[in-house]
């Protein structure tokens, strides 16, 4: 379930709502999708409130880039 969204991004998923998403696709109408995700808050609560929650980060984007240098090196200039 990852969107290519240019050559150096992409969406990555929660692998738990990747799960989730996966299991409702597989087995609800198309037609009952939105709508039985609406509802799914209010049954969650019910069911699970009283359990520890940890944060989930449903969708996030990711980047091939390189992340930026920390080192405190400097860089060759270039002379032409």
């Amino acid at each position: 379930m990852q969107n290519q969204v240019s050559r150096d991004r992409e969406f990555a998923l929660d692998e738990d709502v990747k799960a989730v998403l996966g299991f409702m696709q597989d087995n609800i109408p198309a037609s009952r999708l939105v709508a039985v995700a609406g509802v799914l808050p209010e049954i969650a609560r019910l069911l699970w409130s009283s359990e520890a929650q940890e944060p989930v980060q449903a969708l996030k984007l990711r980047s091939e880039l390189p992340a930026p240098s920390t080192s405190c090196e400097k860089q060759p200039i270039a002379t032409v």
